[in-house]
């Protein structure tokens, strides 16, 4: 570890001379990583940690010693790979994840086809839960050899929502042989994650269209017009219902709900104040903040970035902070006003905080009212998991694939 990244932990003006005592020593290589077990966002690095991040590292080691140095660390495509070995920043790459995302992606590179990598998102999903790997990028990860078996009763197939459960469920019902239709109501469905997702949302797209799967955006999913296509089984997520709380002044003009602000469908310049501090509010944040506005994140709770994995959450929030993004947490939000917020702190005293835009940023609900509607119906329904958190699209997204699974 050429830096812990941790107070009072070893940095790279310890480690150079660390190193040229392990080559004395006999070592054989030096496989150049960071992090401890304390800081382990910077040993398996999360998605908003550039790819490759480490290397740095690497090059300084190689400076000391003269046995191989191998670098580490989101190197996730052939061609940064070898621009590492070309810039003499290390002698050998290794890659762990990205293996998991692709197993061809050595064979891919070495046949000259290295645009035709999958390649890891750095999402961590393959972090092994009861004793089992997997991967959200590939689903045969963990499960190699597998193959869905044809279903003996091919079906029309129709799939409500676009989050992971239902991309999982829409691709394994394809699989087996039934038609498939899935319907999203949203013009670009990765507006509604995390852009921790997108790339899976994007990836996942492609797959669907490579077999053949009818995916339709911006279609609502009403009664009505489930009965007009007629499907034989309509699996349906539960919509998303972003709640609006009952604030004074929470519907005036200045303020606007997160997912317009995702999605684009509004501009804020100046300073905000984003209310929730979640994995959605984190994201408004980020998003604003890398757009010039000057953001305030007000929570009633005291951990910030819910819903997302431990280590990116680390270095999200320490990324926000170095950016002067603040962070109120214990505050009680008491009402909005053209000036801005109203709140109690955390030791019960009323402030005020003066911002032109409030953005609310709450966790999303579920609403199961279509599969409801449809199974008075008479429809065959099968509910699919309703996933509100980045962290558990892996979960839902096996879950999702299940239920597919489950329909002859």
């Amino acid at each position: 570890s050429a830096d812990e990244y941790a107070r009072g932990g070893l940095t790279l003006e310890d480690t150079r001379p660390l190193a040229r005592m392990l080559e004395a020593a006999g070592v054989d290589a030096l496989s150049v990583s960071a992090g401890t077990d304390g800081t382990l966002a910077w040993a398996i690095q999360p998605i908003l940690l550039r790819r490759g991040y480490l290397v740095p590292l690497a090059a300084a080691i190689k400076e000391e010693v003269r046995v191989p140095v191998i670098a580490v660390g989101r190197i996730n495509d052939p061609k940064l790979a070898e621009s590492i070995l070309e810039q003499s920043k290390a002698d050998l790459v290794a890659v762990g994840r990205p293996l998991l995302a692709d197993p061809d992606f050595a064979s891919k590179t070495l046949e000259g086809r290295p645009d035709e990598v999958k390649r890891c998102i750095a999402c961590n999903s393959c972090r092994p839960r009861n004793g089992a790997i997997g991967c959200l990028l590939n689903p045969e990860a963990g499960r190699e050899g597998w193959r869905e078996t044809a279903s003996p009763r091919p079906r029309r197939v129709l799939v409500v929502g676009g989050g992971p459960a239902g991309l999982e469920a829409a691709r394994v019902a394809r699989m087996r042989g039934h038609d498939v239709t899935l319907w999203d109501e949203a013009a670009h469905p990765e507006a509604r994650w995390s852009w921790f997702l997108n790339a899976y949302v994007t990836d996942r797209a492609k797959t669907l269209e490579s077999l053949g799967v009818n995916r339709q955006l911006r279609k609502e999913a009403t009664p009505e017009a489930v009965a007009e296509l007629n499907p034989d089984v309509t699996m349906v997520t539960p919509r998303a219902v972003w709640p609006r709380p009952s604030l004074p002044g929470s519907d005036g003009d200045n303020v606007v709900p997160a997912l317009e602000i995702l999605s684009r469908q509004r501009e804020v310049s100046g300073d905000a104040a984003v209310l929730g501090a979640g994995n959605v509010g984190c994201e408004v944040a980020r998003f604003l903040d890398r757009r010039g506005v000057a953001v305030t994140v007000l929570e009633e709770g005291n951990r910030p970035g819910r819903g997302l994995d431990d280590g990116l959450t680390a270095v999200l929030l320490d990324g926000l902070r170095r950016r002067g993004v603040r962070f109120l947490t214990g505050v009680k939000v008491t009402a909005i006003g053209e000036d801005g917020v109203h709140y109690r702190d955390s030791e019960g005293n009323q402030a005020a905080l003066g911002v032109g835009t409030i953005i609310l940023a709450p966790a999303p609900e579920p609403s199961a009212e279509l599969a409801a509607a449809l199974q008075e119906r008479g429809m065959e329904v099968r509910s699919l998991p309703f996933c509100s958190e980045p962290r558990n699209a892996r979960d839902a997204g096996l879950e999702g694939a299940e239920i597919a699974r489950g329909i002859d």
